[in-house]
């Protein structure tokens, strides 16, 4: 059997012809024998990027980094896709400090990580940034009037803002359609006031839109764990855990907790209703259903869903199941 370094090889005339496809599929069969080969990721996930296939070219980045963490040309390709592509700037972040981190003296890595500091309102890593790139380039002169910019910035600001002030502001960013800036100043409260629960459970909001969902689970469960009590928290992280996860068994005992607190909130009670069937609990959802109408006799969503119910156990009733 070839190794994996042999295919790789045989592969290259391939890509230097432009036979993007046909590289693809070999890289496609090279894979299946050597599933772990970090080359193979990288270069597979860089031949979807040129092909328009960009949906996959992620998958093989991850996959990259996962078989060989410590090649700064995967961490790279990954971090660049967060930035360039999806504008994630938290993920795209992470990535390029662990790139720092691994001592690199890419004066472009660290400008970019310098930048994305300054979006999230990092000052002080962005300062170390923008410096250790003067020092790589002394004559990057963005690098230098950036750091000025920061420094004039810091002596005009010496009060912090609060987080109700600066949740506020993240409000108007949202409700302007901005939902960049909304998560920067987001990231900033809980960087600042890591137990102040609303930003987390809006972060959460933001995140899940714009498809992170790592992110979005962790700041729904932050805002449920610092205020256990409040039901739109909890009916956020249901929600998310059903659609999302699909997850319906920690979604319903979410679902049920809100229920303790508040009987006759009946958007709880449908998707509690709905969830219970898809379990096969056609009583409990029967319950469910039947306290929606009690509530709002006129809820047309519940009195559908209740006559679906009836009807599918007539006809298994019937079929004697």
């Amino acid at each position: 059997m070839k190794t994996a370094e042999e295919y790789y090889r045989d592969i290259q005339p391939l890509i230097e012809n432009g036979w993007y496809q046909a590289a693809i599929s070999a890289f496609e069969q090279l894979l299946q024998t050597h599933p772990t080969f970090a080359l193979g990721h990288y270069e597979i996930g860089t031949l979807y990027y040129k092909t328009g296939a960009k949906e996959n070219a992620l998958d093989c980045y991850k996959r990259a980094v996962e078989c060989d963490p410590d090649n700064i040309d995967c961490l790279k390709s990954l971090a660049d896709y967060y930035h360039a592509e999806l504008e994630q700037i938290e993920p795209a972040l992470r990535v390029y400090k662990t790139i720092i981190e691994k001592g690199t003296d890419d004066a472009e890595t660290l400008f970019i990580a310098a930048n994305l500091c300054v979006a999230l309102h990092n000052f002080e890593d962005a300062m170390n940034y923008y410096q250790k790139v003067l020092e790589i380039e002394p004559w990057h002169s963005e690098a230098f009037e950036f750091l000025e910019k920061i420094k004039t910035h810091q002596t005009k600001e010496p009060e912090v803002a609060s987080p109700e002030e600066l949740y506020q502001q993240s409000q108007e960013a949202g409700a302007s359609g901005n939902n960049e800036s909304a998560i920067s100043l987001l990231g900033l409260i809980v960087d600042r006031y890591p137990d102040y629960a609303p930003a987390h459970n809006d972060l959460g909001v933001l995140y899940q839109k714009i498809g992170d969902n790592d992110q979005a689970a962790m700041h729904y469960q932050n805002a449920v764990r610092l205020e256990p009590h409040n039901s739109t928290f909890k009916k956020n992280l249901a929600d998310f855990s059903y659609i999302v996860q699909g997850d319906v068994t920690a979604a319903l005992k979410t679902y049920l907790e809100v229920l303790k607190s508040d009987p006759e909130d009946v958007e709880v009670l449908l998707a509690a209703g709905h969830i219970s069937q898809t379990v096969n609990r056609p009583q409990n959802a029967e319950i469910f259903y039947n306290r929606v109408l009690e509530i709002e006799p006129w809820n047309l969503e519940a009195s559908e869903r209740l006559s679906s119910l009836k009807k599918d156990l007539k006809q298994a009733n019937s079929a004697g199941l």
